[in-house]
């Protein structure tokens, strides 16, 4: 388990280091002129959880705000991903990142770089260092994510809140603080 920390705390210095050098996005960000938002999140959420975000993602939609879907597998084996069967979702594998996290693979890259996002909003709750990088590096005006102390260096916001609520009261912070830009 030390180990573990060891490499953690090494990935995270390196992660720091690496994405210092992608500027980012620089525009102020506007709700109500947001054009596109990456929303990333673990495949692990529950099937409650799945709606929470699909609603969530819908009431962006509404506003004519187009979401791209990040969804992290965290498995080795791409044969074990499903088949992308909506338009706007991408699924990534640990095999997408170097063994220090940070994103390697040209598609992932490509997104992340490649293209401009005016709001990243990570919903992971498990807070993996693989969706900390992808924020630590994509190219998004305001980046927004869970409050986890070696990540804030990543994310513009961060909401903390009690262990006790779920995803669908973190998503009506988020909403909340990103209807207060501009």
């Amino acid at each position: 388990m030390a180990a573990n920390r060891l490499q953690d705390q090494v990935s995270l210095a390196l992660i720091k280091r690496k994405s210092a050098k992608y500027p980012q996005a620089r525009f102020i960000p506007n709700y109500k002129q947001a054009k596109r938002v990456l929303l990333a999140y673990p495949s692990e959420v529950s099937a409650s959880d799945l709606q929470e975000l699909e609603r969530f993602a819908a009431d962006l939609e509404s506003d004519r705000i187009k979401v791209v879907h990040a969804v992290y597998f965290n498995t080795k084996d791409k044969n074990q991903l499903p088949l992308v069967s909506k338009p706007n979702r991408y699924h990534w594998g640990r095999w997408d990142f170097d063994r220090f996290q940070f994103p390697m693979s040209d598609e992932l890259w490509h997104l992340l770089r490649g293209d401009t996002f005016d709001l990243f909003i990570s919903a992971d709750s498990s807070q993996y260092l693989r969706i900390a990088a992808m924020a630590a590096t994509v190219n998004a005006a305001c980046k927004i994510g869970r409050y986890h102390k070696p990540f804030e260096r990543f994310y513009n916001i961060l909401i903390q809140e009690p262990n006790s609520t779920g995803l669908s009261q973190y998503l009506r912070d988020v909403k909340t603080h990103i209807k207060n830009l501009g």
